[in-house]
């Protein structure tokens, strides 16, 4: 079933900072008396009055159907757009179908149908009405022409309500031993109804497939250019501007800024590679001395979380693709570096001054270090867990505590992190059972880098998930054990198909997520393994799915699904040749 068209809103309220260049402002939160404006309601085209706009009010109403369509791309779906009826709403519900479709075609002139071309899911057609009696004649005898609908992406497809809730159902009573390793042929429910929401409310475009306008091809070029230029790496970051709105949830005593990437993966993979290498050494030389001298373990771990944080700043996806390609051959040690990748990464996203991404780095390193006191073997047991036994796994973290603060005291947000990390917002997690605004921010952070990769990873008890199904499950227990806003960013900062995670393209072929297109999220740049038989190439291929010169719409080269590591014999370390 294909998407029912939604009509397009008259009149959308949204935040002045919000507010572009191309926008028909209807009303303010207050009296037009009040302004300097002279027009009730007119088209903002210059940037003084936009200033004055942002500076004056606080919101704003606008008219999507006046507004150049350029001005809307940042807007979610649902602001633009006019509420669903409640017939469509039924339907869909008894239907699996796909959300997002090949733009329809329509006839617009000159700069304008060129404009629409990239921004397909507000373009409105001339009604019939509308027309002149021999141009309806004409709208009528012309035949309709059949166009081939691209390949749709599992990915963004779900299962009806129903099927869900038996899903769930299913979920809370589970069996009592599961399998060590995830069966290869079977993959799970491409999607969930709210995870496509939020995949239809962060990337609208890329979802519809709806090719580059000139605003994004202008700027994707500016990347292309910038990309050309070398800075020094750590000095690509500002202070946030004036109008930036402090999501709440960010304590004020936290200062952000924004961060650029500069440095391209080719040339921070040099720097981060001989960083993994140091923290590996730095972590397997921690677990010796840790007991004897904890103070002086301690120490030597500030340079390295240093480093670490030098090349996220400079570019995070060297490290994200690093980390994915690394022989685990300790889970700890493995596991500490993933989670501290994780949080540094999601914290610079968020705005983290490099002090605080420093100590994100630490807490994501040092969280499971109590875990060396416990037996190998209840680490490895992939049998359902005693009450006893359980009991035991949770002393990890108060361990940890006590063998960090034997030395130097830790600093709060450390001390926080790294004690907080299993609590739930729901009051469900341990050690303390701590709910909602009694969890720091730092550690409802490390709680969603922990959780993402412990389900990533190979694990005794469980299945390990692809990074889609992982984002997924994280998204399903949001709002309830994990902070929703933390997880929408935390699906932003690393991606749906984060640096290094393997996936099927609707060619079928299997590819690697080399490095993420800044203008369009779900068309990166990625590494292809195999052909569409799933045979090995000679040599693996360097593609950007962004920049695809095929008129076919059919053969244009879509992910069609991610796959855990492991998937059809392929394990994406195998291929790392950095």
């Amino acid at each position: 079933m294909v998407l029912l068209s939604q009509k397009l809103s008259r009149s959308s309220r949204i935040n002045a900072f919000d507010l572009r260049i191309g926008m028909f402002v209807a009303e303010l939160d207050r009296p037009w008396e009040e302004s300097p404006f002279l027009l009730q309601g007119f088209l903002l085209s210059d940037q003084e009055d936009l200033d004055l706009l942002k500076n004056l009010v606080s919101e704003v109403v606008i008219d999507p159907t006046r507004s150049q369509t350029d001005a809307l791309l940042h807007l979610p779906w649902e602001i633009l757009h006019e509420p669903r009826r409640s017939d469509e709403l039924e339907q869909e519900e008894n239907e699996l179908r796909t959300i997002y479709v090949s733009a329809p075609q329509t006839k617009t002139a000159g700069f304008q149908r060129f404009l629409a071309n990239g921004f397909s899911f507000i373009r409105r057609s001339t009604p019939s009405s509308a027309l002149p009696a021999d141009k309806k004649s004409l709208k009528k005898k012309k035949p309709a022409v059949k166009k081939a609908l691209p390949v749709r992406a599992s990915y963004l497809q779900y299962r009806p309500a129903s099927a869900e809730r038996a899903d769930e159902k299913d979920a809370n009573n589970p069996p009592q031993k599961r399998p060590r390793r995830a069966n290869q042929k079977h993959f799970p429910p491409p999607s969930s109804r709210k995870f496509t929401h939020l995949i239809r409310h962060l990337y609208p475009r890329d979802a519809m497939f709806a090719p580059l306008n000139m605003a994004e091809r202008l700027l994707a070029w500016r990347e292309a250019k910038a990309a050309e230029k070398r800075s020094a790496r750590g000095k690509n970051f500002r202070n946030r501007v004036f109008n930036f709105q402090r999501p709440k949830y960010i304590p004020k005593h936290i200062k952000l800024v924004v961060y650029k990437d500069e440095v391209p993966l080719t040339e921070e993979l040099v720097h981060a590679r001989q960083v993994i290498q140091k923290t590996d050494a730095l972590l397997q030389k921690l677990a010796q001395e840790i007991h004897t001298d904890p103070s002086l373990a301690l120490e030597e771990v500030r340079p390295t979380i240093n480093l670490l944080t030098e090349s996220v700043i400079a570019n995070p996806s060297a490290l994200m693709w690093l980390i994915r390609m690394k022989n685990e051959s300790n889970k700890t040690y493995a596991h500490g570096l993933k989670v501290a990748v994780y949080m540094m990464t999601l914290g610079r996203h968020l705005g983290f001054s490099r002090h605080q991404l420093s100590e994100l780095g630490f807490i994501g390193l040092l969280l499971d270090i109590g875990k060396l006191e416990l037996p190998d073997g209840l680490l490895a047991k992939s049998e359902k867990l005693s009450e006893e036994e359980r009991a035991l796994i949770q002393t990890h973290v108060a361990a940890s505590v006590n063998l960090l603060n034997s030395g130097a005291p830790l600093g709060q947000n450390v001390l926080q992190g790294i004690s907080e990390h299993h609590e739930r917002i729901d009051g469900t997690g341990y050690p303390h059972g701590l709910t909602g605004a009694e969890i720091s921010i730092f550690g409802k952070i490390s709680a969603i880098a922990d959780s993402f990769s412990a389900m990533t990873s190979a694990r005794p008890y469980d299945i390990t998930r692809s990074a889609f199904d992982a984002m997924k499950e994280l998204f399903k227990i949001a709002g309830t054990e994990l902070h929703a806003p933390l997880v929408e960013e935390f699906v932003q900062a690393i991606g749906i198909f984060p640096v290094g995670s393997m996936i099927e393209l609707s060619s079928g072929e299997i590819a690697i997520v080399l490095e993420h297109n800044k203008i369009r999220r779900l068309e990166p740049k990625v590494l292809i393994l195999t052909d569409a038989e799933k045979s090995l190439l000679g040599s693996p291929l360097l593609f950007d799915l962004m920049r695809q010169k095929n008129n076919d719409e059919t053969r244009i080269k879509r992910i069609q699904r991610g796959l855990p590591d492991g998937a059809y014999g392929l394990v994406c370390r195998d291929f790392y040749r950095a």
